[in-house]
């Protein structure tokens, strides 16, 4: 059986969270580029970065 320490749990997850992120930032639609790539440099805000989200999924 593979089991995983809570940390490795929230070092996978938070791996696979960054990727999805990148392909965000990377996609050239501004509407979640622009401020997914302000997330990543740590100049935006999370709040903002996920109401973009939310807008994006409608």
């Amino acid at each position: 059986m593979f089991c995983l320490t809570p940390a490795q749990e929230r070092n996978l997850f938070h791996g696979k969270t960054e990727r999805v992120l990148q392909k965000f930032a990377d996609s050239g639609w501004d509407l979640i580029a622009v401020p997914t790539r302000a997330w990543l440099e740590e100049t935006g805000d999370r709040d903002a970065l996920a109401a973009t989200i939310r807008r994006a999924d409608a």
